[in-house]
């Protein structure tokens, strides 16, 4: 059996600054699996795992147009 989770998210908030304009946010993320292996027979061990997974991060950029 296996089972696999995500979710992600972005929020990108702006404000014009000066003749510009200034960006900011985040993205996050996060991720689970989880798995379970049985074998009747025997010949394999029986297992499990589970692997969790979390990203955050935040940016900022701004954007300006010199001449054409």
């Amino acid at each position: 059996r296996q089972n696999n989770r995500l979710w992600a998210g972005k929020l990108i908030l702006s404000h014009p600054v000066g003749k510009g304009n200034l960006s900011w946010g985040t993205a996050l993320s996060s991720t689970r699996s989880k798995g379970e292996y049985t074998n009747e027979e025997g010949y394999v061990s029986p297992s499990q795992t589970e692997v969790k997974e979390k990203n955050l991060a935040g940016f900022a950029e701004y954007d300006l147009t010199l001449g054409h």
